[in-house]
């Protein structure tokens, strides 16, 4: 049997080390796999072999012990030839939380990637494609690598892989299997080498390309990896959907201090708000992206109508705490500069009125630095 190609796994997501582990299984892989942890730094890397190079595998909140575990290759550094010059990265899997923390890694690994590396974007940080096309690849003359989104839950929905995505563990080594239905889904679909105009031939073709992928070869070799193909306006449009959905939700839960979601129905109004943030996101989206005009049911997806009755079923049919909250409770406001802090970010870039989404960020990060203040206060201790 053929060797499985060399993969790269990077990012803060415990996602890194769960798509590391399930790629370890496949068959074709050595007792070593063919796999290597991009750590974030030295000190990292030291716990990482003081822990026997391995990944243990646990279900997550059980007393049982470990099902399993894997050796693997890692370093802290790009890859280098022996003349020092960069290595060319084949296939990477980068798995991102945070916006800036994502920008520092591209500019780290970006030499290492050329047109044959192939790279996956697993729920990368809203405004990170942006800093892509705009920044690291703005001239295009440049090659770039075979970019892929895969996103765990397109639509906002927190069913599948929220758990994993929020999950942390006294051990930094260890992988959660907490699934719904044992497996993963993974949407997924070939990002265009332009988001400036839309083009339904070339999407097509690259839906079709892209079950040739090495990585999504890889993938669909798992047991616990489920994957789905997408075209990529398509995806995108689903991506926003979720984005409008979760921020109306949780900037709102943490205002309100809903115990749980569902709560924000019985509050005063809440039609009447939720309504007016979603219009003025609606509009902000328009204005930052008018190729979303061109695609096909675009009228139909941002439908303001539609997208409350999307919150208001979500909001009746999902009974679960906020996500936002428990990073209130850790003092951290980056969760609402990647919900309403992203419309108000592209409202100051095309000149847009935000009023409503503004003034829930500016509410909900105040609220955030209060609870800084106190915790610091040596009154409250």
């Amino acid at each position: 049997m053929a060797s499985a190609q060399r993969v790269y796994t990077l990012g803060n997501s415990a996602l890194a080390n769960y798509f590391a582990y399930e790629i370890a299984q496949i068959e074709s892989q050595k007792l070593i796999p063919n796999i290597v942890l991009l750590l974030d730094n030295q000190k990292k890397l030291n716990r990482f072999l003081d822990n026997n190079s391995q990944l243990t595998r646990k279900v997550k909140d059980s007393l049982a012990p470990p099902e399993g575990s894997k050796q693997f290759m890692a370093t802290s550094s790009p890859p280098t030839l022996a003349s020092g010059e960069p290595a060319i990265m084949e296939n990477l899997i980068m798995a991102v939380k945070g916006n800036k923390y994502f920008s520092n890694l591209m500019r780290k690994y970006g030499a290492s990637l050329d047109g044959s590396s192939n790279v996956l974007l697993v729920d990368p940080p809203v405004g990170s494609l942006e800093y892509l096309f705009g920044k690291m690849w703005k001239n295009k003359s440049l090659a770039r690598p075979n970019m892929l989104l895969g996103l765990t839950s397109p639509q906002g929905e927190g069913l599948n892989a929220s758990k994993l995505q929020n999950y942390s563990s006294s051990n930094e080594f260890e992988v959660t299997t907490d699934m719904k239905g044992g497996k993963l889904n993974l949407t997924l679909s070939s990002i265009p080498p332009t988001y400036e105009t839309f083009d339904r031939e070339a999407e097509l073709r690259a839906a079709e390309e892209i079950r040739n992928n090495p990585i999504v070869n890889l993938l669909n070799s798992t047991e616990n990896i489920s994957t789905q193909i997408f075209e990529y306006s398509e995806l995108n449009m689903l991506r926003f959907e979720g984005l409008i959905v979760n921020s109306c939700i949780e900037s709102l839960s943490i205002l309100f201090d809903c115990k749980y979601t569902n709560e924000l129905l019985k509050t005063p109004r809440a039609r009447h708000i939720l309504k007016a943030m979603i219009s003025e996101q609606v509009k902000i989206l328009t204005l930052s992206y008018p190729i979303l005009k061109t695609v096909p049911n675009y009228d139909i997806a941002f439908d303001v109508e539609r997208l409350y009755s999307v919150v208001q079923q979500k909001l009746n049919s999902v009974y679960r705490r906020s996500t936002l909250y428990s990073q209130m409770m850790q003092l951290n406001e980056s969760g609402i500069n990647q919900l309403t802090g992203y419309f108000v970010r592209l409202a100051y870039g095309c000149k847009v009125d935000c009023r409503w989404n503004e003034t829930v960020t500016w509410l909900v990060k105040s609220k955030i630095q209060i609870k800084k203040s106190r915790s610091l206060d040596y009154r409250n201790l």
